[in-house]
């Protein structure tokens, strides 16, 4: 009788200890994370931050130009290491890239050999993360100024006619001989003159403008293009140009369209030497 007590007693001790066991080593439920899980509890805890791309300026650009500054307006883009335009089996790769700020980034690209189409834009970031905007940048099939198929470029003033310093409080003169496209003496441009090296914000009243318009400071040897352009009315446009290796000198204001053809000759702006 007592053999079979113990017995029983010893298989109640085996009994409770394998249960206790088992209730240990049991795998708890979604333990486990996978790996695209820990991607968005990352994300939504900022240590990983998405690049975001609200617009592009210009938003087009001309085949075979071999370099084409473009602005990327957006959130997060800090830490930009890589642009691309993509279409189909085509992408263009950013030459070189200059972030400006978190909300702000300028990159050059080669646009020689670039087929027409509408693009996309992908940013990637140092982590690896990217930013997509489909269908946001237009490369027409303008040939490359300099080529023998390049479009007729807009008639230049004699040397002799173009203003050399531009006269304090007082309007420039309007060229003597008329031009396919003349200059409008209705434009009000502010400022006049800025000086190489620095980035300059230059106001044109008058127009009409319209989005999609370029500002180009054409010289004799040298020229830059606007690294952005607002339009706040019709008649009011504002343009950011980078005077960084820009000589002095007298330059002709142009307005351009998305292909490149000039819509007004607004005025002259002068470059000054070094800084202020």
């Amino acid at each position: 009788m007592r053999l079979i007590k113990r017995v029983s007693i010893y298989l109640i001790i085996l009994l409770v200890a394998g249960t206790l066991l088992s209730l240990c080593n049991s795998t708890p439920v979604k333990a486990r994370f996978s790996d695209s899980e820990i991607v968005q509890a990352r994300l939504a805890a900022g240590e990983w931050v998405t690049p975001e791309i609200y617009c592009i300026c210009p938003c087009w650009g001309i085949s075979g130009l071999c370099r084409w500054l473009v602005v990327i307006n957006g959130e997060h883009l800090a830490g930009t290491v890589q642009v691309t335009f993509s279409r189909d089996s085509s992408s263009i790769t950013a030459t070189s890239i200059g972030v400006v700020n978190d909300h702000m980034v300028s990159c050059v690209f080669n646009l020689a050999g670039a087929p027409p189409g509408t693009y996309g834009i992908t940013v990637r970031n140092s982590s690896g993360i990217t930013g997509f905007k489909v269908d946001c940048f237009t490369i027409y099939g303008t040939a490359c100024p300099g080529t023998n198929t390049a479009p007729q470029e807009s008639p230049q003033l004699p040397a002799s006619e173009v203003p050399q310093k531009l006269q304090d409080d007082k309007d420039i003169e309007t060229p003597g001989p008329p031009l396919s496209v003349p200059l409008h003496d209705n434009f009000i441009i502010n400022p006049k003159s800025g000086h190489s090296g620095e980035i300059v914000d230059i106001v044109m009243d008058g127009g009409p403008f319209s989005a999609g318009l370029q500002a180009h400071l054409k010289g004799d040897r040298s020229e830059a293009w606007s690294l952005e352009c607002r339009f706040p009315s019709s008649s009011r446009m504002e343009c950011r140009f980078d005077l960084y290796g820009i000589p002095a000198g007298v330059y002709k204001l142009e307005i351009l369209d998305y292909r490149g053809n000039m819509v007004y000759l607004a005025g002259y702006f002068e470059v000054l030497q070094g800084s202020r």
